[in-house]
């Protein structure tokens, strides 16, 4: 049963995990979350209902899983962060790497692997997929119990920041 000491529960530690980050937070205001993860997700309701007051964001929804239409969505609404489920992440990456060509070339790099490589050289080097998305949006969220390995180097390849969030 969810009541007022369960949500209370939910939400300090978070604040108080986010509070030495707080004076960052200017640096990025207004924060923009696109959640496409349902309420009924725990982490959907973590994205969707606690996290967004803690740091003053504004949130969006989207019910469409359609991979141009989330980016255009986040470029035209200037979104910072997107919770999704893996399956999304994968959606969208499918998406690029047809319409972007020679994207999978890129990701893979000169020497097979994308590690070792510096922010700003995969920030050139994939400069057409942050366009696609508009510079502000940095970080995926994803909420799932089982995370393939390929969602995760893909985002850190592309160079903006991936974290696991679990529901």
């Amino acid at each position: 049963m969810l009541n007022h000491g369960n949500v209370l529960a939910s939400i300090g530690p978070i604040a108080r995990a986010s509070q030495p980050y707080m004076r960052y937070e200017r640096l990025i205001h207004p924060l923009r979350i696109l959640n496409t993860l349902p309420l009924s997700h725990v982490f959907g309701q973590t994205m969707g209902l606690w996290v967004p007051p803690i740091y003053r964001a504004e949130l969006h929804f989207e019910e469409r899983l359609a991979a141009p239409r989330l980016i255009e969505t986040i470029r035209r609404e200037r979104i910072s962060v997107l919770a999704a489920v893996p399956r999304v992440l994968a959606l969208l990456k499918t998406h690029l790497e047809a319409t972007l060509p020679g994207l999978t070339e890129r990701a893979a790099g000169p020497k097979g692997t994308a590690t070792g490589v510096s922010v700003p050289l995969r920030w050139w080097r994939f400069r057409d997929v942050h366009s696609a998305f508009g510079l502000k949006f940095w970080p995926s969220s994803a909420g799932a119990g089982h995370c393939r390995d390929h969602s995760k180097s893909s985002g850190m390849r592309l160079a903006w920041w991936w974290c696991r969030g679990t529901g």
